[in-house]
Parts: C-alpha cells; structure tokens; sequence
C-alpha cells in the first residue's frame, strides 16, 4: 500500500500451504508489516515500521481492509470460475 512517499508492506502468518492458493487467500491474515520511506530509502532497505508506530498501525488497518474486501471478492470469483469438483 502507498501513501505519498510511505509504502506498507503486509505479510500473512506463514508461506503458501499445500492447500490450493484460492483457499490460502481466502483464508490469510496479514501478521507483519513493513514500512519504507520511499523518498528517503528508495530502495527499501531500512523497515520503519517500528520506529513509526503510528503510521504503520495507520496503514496496516487500511491494507487489512483493503485485503479483507479483496477477499471477498476472490470467493465469489472463485465459485463462477472453478468447477465444482476441484477438490
């Protein structure tokens, strides 16, 4: 997520199971962040998101918002795109 020079990085929990990635996305939480300063550190080396607690709980709710909606969507997509017996 970017806001002005800020990105946000979000990270779920663990690395894809052996589950279908459908459901992997579905079900995932975004559990850790990082936060850059692009204008200063425009190659992303220094995490912030420690030292800027604010704009980082600031945006990590906004991009878990954003993930939850998209979500959302992923199971509707997900039930007109895939046959039913894609077990």
């Amino acid at each position: 997520m970017r806001d002005g020079d800020w990105k946000l990085h979000g990270f779920p929990g663990s690395r894809l199971p052996s589950q279908s990635t459908i459901d992997f996305i579905a079900e995932a939480q975004l559990v850790r962040f990082e936060l850059h300063n692009l204008r200063d550190d425009p190659a992303e080396t220094t995490n912030l998101a420690e030292a800027e607690k604010a704009r980082t709980e600031r945006m990590a709710n906004a991009l878990i918002a954003l993930y939850r909606e998209t979500q959302k969507e992923g199971e509707r997509w997900a039930e007109k795109a895939l046959p039913k017996d894609r077990e």
